[in-house]
């Protein structure tokens, strides 16, 4: 589904209340998996909601399976939904609802688990989608009417609450949104969800081909077997796909062809806190070093996404490797490299480029061989181009906190970026200097000050520029203002 693109606190407490006084509807049996889908059309999205709900309906619910929506629609009142066979049965009308508030998203699922226990629950929220960036630069679950939207920090707070009330994690959280395969995401839940699914790439706009998923669901099913269902189907569905709309008719690149560049994958969250500290050693070699030119090559030339600042990670570690004549630092990216192997279940690509499907993953773990074309290997991670696109909404996640990786981005731009000017200047070029001024801004201070500092000292301490050029690049070298 192509998702490229309060009410107040105290209305939302309202809904909230409202809600919960709805007379309860008696218990179902037990069954092995209840699926919940948290369906926010609330927005451009409206059609292409209805659509997969019909989708839904042709696999419909069983003696296995509950399929259950909360189904907001762009003009219309927020239904809660179970799917029979070829029937979208509405259970409950709960009026305007804020589908961006985090806490509808948890008293959903809290009033669902109650009338339909399982063994296993799966949840979908499905909307617009951008990884890890809040407001106004993306998030998740973008509702129109409220102008809210869920960030990454409020998603890993609903998955603690769903884990409070069920005594355990949740089985799958899938994300049938845009750009969600992050490392920050699946960070932010991992303490909470035992999978992720999702897609380090813009989705197309039919998204999850939910019959094809949901029609093949057995009572055997468990939780693995799930994510590989939802990424194998993912995946066969858009190696073969026609575009419902002629502007899709193209990849992201812009290249004419039949097959979009696609993905989707599943991260086993058990295995992302291996994945960080190895990360962490990583990110303290880069760090202690003083040679940032592989590190330089690696990010100019790793795979991007629609949002260019997220990377493959694996690639950009396969890369680095290659760039770099360091032993000592091949034996940690190899380390890196396989506990990043062990988080990743299943992975598929669709790309232009081969104009098939990649399903990486036989048996338990995915192979993350970089493939020609679309190099896309399962889980995306920030790494902005520049200096000026390190946001400062990123320090504030729990992966910057808990993790060197804030640090690294810091480190290496201010020392890549310095080295930059410093060559400009002495040779002449102001203008690359004015540029980078002009790109600059207080979001990413920290990076700006001490790239700033080092230039001052190379003008104003070493001495060796002509007067004039001294006082040129000295209008550029004032301290950036906040906005």
């Amino acid at each position: 589904m192509t998702r490229r693109f309060p009410w107040s606190s105290v209305l939302g407490v309202l809904v909230a209340l409202c809600w919960s006084v709805l007379p309860a509807r008696a218990t179902s049996p037990v069954k092995e998996w209840t699926f919940l889908v948290f369906v926010n059309a609330d927005n451009n999205l409206d059609d292409h909601g209805l659509d997969d709900h019909q989708e839904m309906a042709a696999a419909g619910s069983n003696g296995h399976l509950n399929i259950v929506t909360l189904f907001d629609r762009f003009q219309g009142p927020a239904t809660i939904n179970f799917i029979e066979k070829n029937q979208v049965r509405p259970i409950r009308e709960l009026g305007e609802v804020d589908m961006g508030d985090p806490r509808v998203l948890v008293q959903f699922v809290k009033d669902m688990v109650a009338e339909f226990p399982a063994r296993h629950y799966a949840l979908v929220v499905w909307n617009h989608g951008s990884g890890w960036k809040t407001h106004p630069e993306k998030g998740i679950s973008y509702d129109d009417e409220s102008g809210n939207h869920i960030t990454t920090n409020q998603l890993g707070a609903a998955m603690a609450d769903i884990k409070g009330f069920l005594g355990r994690n949740l089985d799958l959280l899938a994300m049938d949104a845009c750009l969600m395969q992050m490392l920050e995401v699946a960070w932010a839940v991992h303490g909470s969800v035992d999978f992720v699914v999702a897609s380090e790439e813009v989705e197309p706009i039919e998204g999850y081909p939910y019959t094809s998923i949901l029609g093949r669901v057995t009572p055997a099913t468990t939780p693995a077997d799930f994510c590989r269902l939802i990424v194998q189907q993912y995946g066969n569905f858009y190696a073969t796909y026609e575009p419902s709309d002629p502007w899709e008719d193209m990849t992201h690149a812009g290249r004419p062809g039949r097959i979009l560049d696609t993905t989707q994958s599943a991260i086993d969250c058990a295995k992302l806190p291996a994945v960080k500290v190895a990360l962490d050693d990583l990110c303290s070699r880069l760090l202690a070093g003083d040679d940032d030119g592989p590190l330089g090559e690696a990010i100019r030339t790793v795979q991007r996404f629609s949002t260019s600042a997220n990377v493959d990670l694996a690639d950009l570690l396969a890369r680095l490797r290659a760039a770099s004549p360091d032993a000592g630092l091949h034996q940690l990216i190899d380390r890196a490299q396989a506990t990043l192997a062990g988080a990743i279940l299943v992975s598929t690509a669709t790309s232009a480029d081969e104009g098939r499907a990649a399903n990486r993953g036989s048996g338990r773990h995915a192979s993350l061989t970089p493939r020609r074309g679309f190099r896309a290997n399962g889980l995306a991670i920030f790494f902005p181009k520049a200096s000026a696109g390190l946001l400062p909404g990123y320090h504030d996640l729990a992966w910057a906190a808990d993790s060197l990786w804030d640090d690294l981005l810091v480190g290496f731009f201010q020392r890549s970026e310095t080295t930059a000017l410093r060559q400009a200047v002495e040779a002449g070029d102001i203008g690359t200097l004015r540029a980078w001024r002009a790109a600059a801004h207080a979001g990413n201070r920290e990076v700006t000050d001490r790239v700033l500092a080092a230039l001052r000292f190379r003008v104003f301490c070493e001495g060796d520029l002509p007067a004039s050029r001294q006082t040129e690049v000295a209008a550029c070298l004032a301290p950036v203002g906040t906005p």
